[in-house]
């Protein structure tokens, strides 16, 4: 699918918790996040990220220090009911425990592939601030991502990433051009 020109629009969802609030188990925000679009028995996954792509679409998870987000873009056309499945994955989740084991795989892999430090917050927090959690990689660390349970994430999702913890910004009619 070729980018289609057009009225764009974006949900941002942003919680005020990431690894900071890990305790324990570096990485748990980062399998928290890929558990609530990918373990979540509201809705497959697999039909996310087909509607999202043929949306001509993005969901990108981020994970922070001080933060967790979700932020998804597509066109207009298609924006109103991606948006809608997004906020019942992520307010209202349904976590379904087979899916456990991609989620935390995925995080695996996003420690892998990064430096676990996303952000100039994340490499001077733990010079600075000696006190909590505020070295966690916002990844984690996958001797912790190997060892975080569905016990674990359900908690994480009652605590630190309950939707009294969230902040839901839309941005419709957004107009995105490409040079």
């Amino acid at each position: 699918l070729a980018p289609r020109p057009g009225e764009r629009a974006a949900l941002v969802v942003r919680f005020a918790a990431g690894a900071a609030d890990d305790g324990e188990r570096p990485g748990l925000t980062r399998v928290a996040q890929h558990a609530l679009v990918e373990a979540n028995a509201r809705y497959p996954y697999e039909a996310l990220v087909r509607e999202v792509f043929a949306a001509d679409g993005t969901l990108a998870l981020e994970t922070g220090i001080g933060e967790a987000v979700f932020v998804l873009e597509a066109d207009r056309r298609d924006f109103d009911r991606l948006a809608g499945i997004l906020l019942d994955l992520v307010l209202a989740p349904s976590l379904d425990p087979r899916g456990h084991r991609r989620a935390r795989e995925h995080a695996m892999n996003d420690e892998r592939e990064s430096t676990g430090r996303s952000d100039w917050v994340a490499l001077i927090a733990p010079k600075v601030i000696d006190e909590g959690n505020w070295g966690n990689a916002p990844y984690g660390e996958l001797e912790s991502l190997e060892r975080i349970t569905v016990d674990d994430v359900q908690a994480h999702l009652r605590g630190p990433l309950s939707p009294a913890n969230a902040t839901v910004v839309s941005l419709p009619n957004t107009r995105v051009h490409t040079i």
